[in-house]
């Protein structure tokens, strides 16, 4: 609703006021953008929760790809000890996960492994539909995973030349900046096809909006 939207936007706030200061100073924080001490510790409260859900988050993620990784080592073991039948139960398991966390890479790793086992079970069923399937599945999310790595590449281009450019190579730099920020793949939000590739989208524009905000300082 509007006072939780509301309440997103004095924490970013918060956030981006700390972030501006070489030194925290909590008064001043205060008298320029809150206006009373109460106030700053429900948002300062607010903030930190929000901090530690992203970072719980990214830890889910990370956590997810280690377990995928284990699913796909064990799945190998079971196929040289040909116990087919386990394989895929583990292979379909993991792929569900692969798939809710974006892990598009590993995600094809295992549909290789899917397309690999068919040919091993009792009862196949249509073997040649169910190549057909699993092969546009692997080009789907081969799609996906090319769009994520550009705006990937995207994001980091920008970040790094922020970090590394001197006063003397920033008009030179910007110049490069505007034309990576104006690819096609950054016009609109809905080119990025995946959360992952989105985070990137936004991260491209971060990166770049604070580059030429130092430089409009310098």
């Amino acid at each position: 609703n509007a006072s939780l939207q509301q309440g997103d936007k004095k924490s970013v706030q918060l956030f981006d006021a700390i972030a501006a200061q070489d030194v925290y100073n909590e008064k001043k924080i205060i008298l320029e953008s809150i206006g009373h001490t109460s106030r700053l510790n429900l948002l300062k409260s607010s903030l930190y929760h929000k901090i530690m859900d992203s970072l719980d988050a990214f830890y889910e993620t990370d956590s997810a790809e280690k377990w995928v990784k284990k699913q796909i080592r064990q799945t190998e073991i079971l196929y040289k000890r040909r116990l087919y039948t386990q394989a895929v139960k583990l292979v379909k398991k993991a792929k569900r996960v692969s798939e809710k966390y974006e892990k598009h890479a590993l995600h094809i790793e295992l549909l290789f492994w899917e397309y690999e086992l068919i040919k091993f079970l009792p009862n196949p069923g249509n073997i040649s539909a169910e190549v057909e399937t699993i092969f546009i599945e692997i080009n789907n999310c081969m799609e996906k995973l090319q769009n994520y790595i550009n705006y990937r590449y995207f994001s980091s281009k920008i970040f790094s030349k922020r970090i590394h450019t001197g006063h003397s190579r920033i008009s030179a730099e910007k110049e490069e900046l505007e034309k990576i920020i104006r690819n096609p793949l950054l016009k609109d939000e809905s080119m990025a096809h995946s959360y992952t590739a989105l985070f990137y989208f936004y991260s491209s524009y971060i990166a770049y909006y604070g580059f030429t905000n130092e430089e409009k300082k310098k």
